[in-house]
């Protein structure tokens, strides 16, 4: 089917620009082979040659597979495509409404669908009515090429309500800070559990988001601190900075006690994300599990704040322009980030030396860095070092940010300092446990030392909680399947780990193939792993020392990895031991 002629050049710059957002998205960086097969089919379609599109080309054009490929004998494009469907159906489940175009690929068919969206694809709320004695008004400087812009923030002293509203505002490369104003948490139809539970949530939840770090925290009950912000905002002409209204509710419905919150962009009076539990579907009936739940969802690693900056601001939302907020998640296992991300940070601590989340952000590149490194057969000492040195200076800065504590907790992991390490994983689960990408990150270091009873609840939690079908999580699920010797379940997992540009997808995946006698694919995934890590079979010992992982755990997998044809040289006493 022709497309070409269909498309205009704003549409095709649309879906370019939407493809590149996808494309540098958390879901899709770690993942080589997707976003190939991603960039394949919208550029063949939107250059007319949609006709072209058939399993074979993608076997060739983005797998590489030789001329004589045969689909209904290799299912590879089938289940890539599965995959890559369900990925972008988690892109857009919750942030649909602010991507100009949405980029699917229908069951049954490998050309992808582009549906432009309405400007107001979601009805603005109507801006709250105030006295005009109880609000401030103000007419901010802007620059000339935007139209009749205005801006109004509405103050009511009484009921504490916070509404900023700007039209034909033009988004552009965000240099400014981000502030939540957390309204008042209601009780809506006076339930006395209601009451109580909004009473206590109300302490917690400020709190919470101040302890996060990430963004500007505002008790609107405050009338003198939000008042600052709007005189504050008055100097500064607001053109650079995000405003976000939180709106929490209690309310009771056929004998059931839910929680509803919302959070709404000020600037174009738009909900931004809203969300509705029953309160027995949260941990427990507890203001502070509460409080968590909400705090983890709205600034967690791909929590509603930081994706939807990203989306608005084209991953230009760090004012560090370092990295986006959400590649945090992506820092643990993406080797392309870490060199030019670590000198970024490194520039930027030096720049803004009080900037508590750069040094924080520093401390986990250098672990990543460290345990590059050992992979390699480098020496990861230096980075060690560093490592424990800028998570302790995120420390005196802010001490109990999220951040820093991550900093930390893989600083007390990376030093053999397993009781510290505990003892931070557990504050982090107590403050900021409703963030599920930070249960699997800490369930993947507790399987690491073997710990599986502890590491598979918490990493099944995650999983759940997120709402994927692919990710890193099943990486843990199928270590310990394969230290049970159920290779076949532990195949399944690693597949569902969505990609192989992560070095011990290939190795896990050798190993089990190995074990169960697939002799061909086996040689497959260790040439991958030998590409992704040359020379790794004189390093394999000192990868699995430095990672901390005990020898009762790997020696299996270095015996699944010789059946695989790794020559892997055998542990020198002197490795048992890392200094």
């Amino acid at each position: 089917m022709p497309y070409k002629n269909d498309l205009d050049a704003t549409k095709r710059e649309l879906i370019l620009d939407e493809l590149a957002r996808i494309s540098n998205s958390e879901l899709f960086r770690n993942s080589i082979q997707a976003r190939k097969f991603l960039s394949y089919v919208v550029h063949e379609t939107i250059e007319g040659r949609a006709s072209r599109i058939k399993s074979y080309s993608i076997g060739l054009e983005v797998f590489g597979r030789p001329s004589s490929f045969d689909a209904s004998h290799d299912p590879i494009v089938r289940t890539a495509a599965n995959r890559l469907r369900a990925t972008l159906d988690k892109y857009y489940s919750d942030f649909g409404q602010y991507s100009p175009v949405i980029i699917s690929l229908p069951k049954g068919r490998y050309v992808p669908a582009f549906d432009f969206q309405k400007p107001n694809a979601v009805e603005p709320l109507p801006p709250v009515k105030v006295p005009m004695q109880q609000a401030i008004i103000f007419e901010p400087r802007i620059e000339k090429t935007h139209e009749s812009p205005w801006l109004l923030i509405s103050l009511a002293v009484g009921l504490a309500a916070l509404s900023l509203i700007w039209l034909n505002y033009t988004p552009k490369p965000h240099q400014g800070k981000t502030t939540i104003i957390v309204q008042p948490v209601s009780a809506v139809n006076q339930n006395p559990e209601a009451v109580t539970l909004a009473r206590a949530t109300a302490d917690q939840l400020v709190n919470k988001l101040k302890n996060y770090g990430s963004v500007d925290v505002v008790d609107a009950s405050d009338f003198q601190a939000a008042s600052n912000l709007i005189e504050s905002q008055k100097k500064k002409a607001a053109i650079e900075d995000d405003l976000f209204s939180l709106t929490t509710a209690y309310q009771e419905h056929n004998e059931i006690l839910s929680v509803s919150w919302r959070l709404i962009d000020l600037r174009s009076q738009k909900v931004a994300w809203a969300a509705q539990e029953n309160i027995s579907q949260i941990a427990s009936n507890k203001a502070d599990d509460i409080a968590n739940t909400i705090t983890s969802k709205l600034l967690g690693t791909e929590g509603v704040v930081p994706v939807l900056l990203d989306r608005l601001y084209g991953n230009t939302n760090d004012a560090r322009q370092c990295l986006s907020r959400s590649q945090r998640q992506a820092l643990f296992y993406d080797d392309n980030l870490q060199v030019d991300i670590q000198r970024c940070l490194e520039d930027a601590v030096l720049e803004q030396p009080e900037d508590s989340e750069s040094w924080a952000l520093l401390s986990l590149t250098y672990y990543n860095s460290g345990r590059t490194a050992a992979s390699l057969g480098n020496d990861p000492s230096v980075y060690d070092q560093k490592q424990h040195a800028t998570a302790d200076r995120a420390r005196d800065i802010a001490p109990t940010s999220f951040l820093t504590l991550q900093a930390l907790m893989f600083a007390a992991y990376a030093g053999g300092q397993f009781d510290m390490f505990d003892e931070i994983r557990r504050k982090l689960l107590d403050r900021f446990g409703g963030d599920p990408h930070l249960k699997i990150r800490i369930g993947h270091a507790l399987a690491a030392i073997g710990r599986f009873d502890e590491a598979l609840p918490l990493v099944k939690t995650g999983i759940e909680e997120a709402q994927t079908t692919v990710g890193i999580g099943f990486l843990v699920q199928s270590y310990y399947a394969y230290s049970k010797h159920n290779y076949e379940e532990a195949l399944n997992l690693i597949q569902r780990v969505g990609t192989d540009d992560y070095y011990m997808i290939p190795l896990m995946k050798a190993a089990i193939l190995a074990q169960l006698g697939q002799t061909e694919k086996s040689h497959e995934a260790k040439a991958l792993l030998l590409k992704l890590r040359p020379g790794y079979e004189k390093n394999f010992y000192f990868d699995f020392l430095h990672k901390k992982v005990a020898p009762e755990y790997f020696e299996p997998i270095a015996d699944g990895l010789r059946k695989a044809g790794l020559d892997i040289i055998p542990m020198k006493p002197s490795l048992t031991v890392m200094p």
